[in-house]
């Protein structure tokens, strides 16, 4: 009974065109817009697997929306966070990874942006299946997480 009672009162799906980015549906348990589509004829240098920016059911952050455009116009913005931390991490599985050969073992993956000062970025290897995901927030990395076997290649 609750399930139908649930499913009733459900919220439809709010969708959204976010100029530059592309359409985003709202998570409603998360708070926050998801981008799942965008255009073709949006070219970039930044080709995510999944993106988020946080805000309510009115839309996005705009803020944050601004800082995914410059993202995504240019990618070495997120690539300059890449420290020793990361290498370290990143050499328990990839012996061979150093500071100067990073871009040949990683890509981005992932962008979470709560706002423009505090986001996650997440990197897949490209050859083996390792996450490491950068937490940052005010410009300095706050935490490092890795996962192993979290997603397919």
């Amino acid at each position: 009974m609750f399930g139908l009672i649930k499913k009733i009162f459900r919220k439809s799906p709010i969708e959204i065109i976010i100029r530059g980015v592309g359409k985003a549906t709202f998570n409603f348990e998360e708070k926050a817009w998801e981008l799942n589509e965008r255009p073709e004829d949006l070219t970039n240098g930044l080709d995510l697997n999944f993106c988020c920016i946080y805000g309510d059911e009115q839309g996005p952050n705009q803020k944050s929306v601004q800082a995914l455009i410059r993202y995504i116009n240019a990618p070495d913005l997120l690539w300059k966070y890449i420290d020793n931390r990361f290498q370290k991490k990143a050499a328990e599985d990839i012996p061979e990874i150093t500071m100067n050969n990073f871009k040949e073992h990683f890509y981005i993956y992932s962008l979470t942006l709560s706002s423009p000062n505090e986001f996650e970025v997440g990197f897949h290897a490209r050859n083996i299946d390792i996450f490491i995901e950068l937490f940052i927030v005010n410009g300095l990395i706050s935490n490092i997480e890795k996962d192993i076997g979290c997603c397919t290649l």
